[in-house]
């Protein structure tokens, strides 16, 4: 029987959610354990009288950037998991204190098929399940929450080097191994073009070639989905659901979303693509 864990790492920006969030996981009979992962300094509330949780206060720490607080605190929390609660069969959903996820969507996550038929890596055995994707920038993805088998979850901390500095291209850092195992970023001089591939870009042959390679990524690593109003974050109530003015890739950059993001929240609508 799948054993769900679900770990949440980083810092209370929003205390309503957190309690919300530790309610609704709570309450779940499909999840095992949850785990912690924070500073000592954070404010917790009372989930320490909770015996689902396990709680991880760890020491600050001085780091430059915030991916590296996140690879911190997220390698801590894979270790003790990996220590404490793998078995075959454990299942890993990654949050954080100010992601609030509805019983709707967790009841998609923990539904999913997760195994792979044809498997490219021995590093990613088994699917990954994110909440949304950009259409014209490879793996800016929703790296706030995800979830997998335990075996996939330590090839998933971030890459926290020079590269991929810029808002958004960083994203590519949860997945950066994945891109390199299916030859997305195997030539460092090709940063530039990735770091152009945002809402608005010259279709090359160069970025053609990319997006090829991304979907074939998407498609054998991938589930795509969230439900209506299944995820909730600190900066905003909801989802702003993008609608595909086309399913043409030049008619999609053409035409301009209102927020400039070409944003997909389920597979369908990502490989239906035409890119031509």
């Amino acid at each position: 029987m799948k054993n769900n864990i679900v770990l949440i790492i980083g810092e209370n920006k929003n205390n309503s959610y957190f309690q919300k969030s530790i309610d609704v996981l709570s309450n779940r009979s499909d999840i095992d354990k949850i785990i912690l992962v924070t500073w000592k300094t954070v404010n917790i509330g009372i989930i320490k009288s909770n015996c689902l949780i396990d709680v991880l206060l760890i020491p600050q720490v001085k780091l430059t950037m915030g991916i590296e607080y996140q690879k911190y605190l997220y390698d801590i929390g894979v270790k003790y998991i990996n220590d404490n609660y793998k078995t075959e069969d454990t299942y890993v959903l990654k949050t954080r204190m100010d992601v609030l996820i509805s019983n709707q969507q967790l009841d998609y996550i923990f539904s999913q098929n997760y195994q792979i038929e044809h498997i490219k890596s021995e590093l990613f055995k088994y699917k990954i399940w994110i909440a949304w994707t950009h259409i014209t920038k490879p793996f800016y993805v929703e790296d706030c929450c995800f979830y997998s088998h335990i075996s996939v979850m330590p090839n998933l901390s971030p890459y926290v080097g020079e590269l991929f500095m810029d808002q958004g291209h960083s994203h590519i850092r949860w997945f950066l191994l994945l891109a390199r195992i299916y030859n997305l970023y195997n030539d460092e001089n090709l940063y530039d073009e990735y770091k152009n591939m945002n809402a608005e870009f010259t279709l090359n042959e160069t970025k053609k070639d990319i997006l090829y390679k991304y979907i074939n990524c998407i498609k054998n690593q991938f589930i795509i989905m969230t439900v209506q109003n299944g995820i909730y974050f600190r900066y905003h109530s909801g989802n702003n659901f993008y609608k595909k003015p086309s399913n043409k890739i030049t008619e999609i950059i053409e035409k301009k979303h209102p927020t400039n993001q070409k944003l997909v929240y389920n597979s369908t609508d990502f490989f239906d693509i035409n890119i031509i």
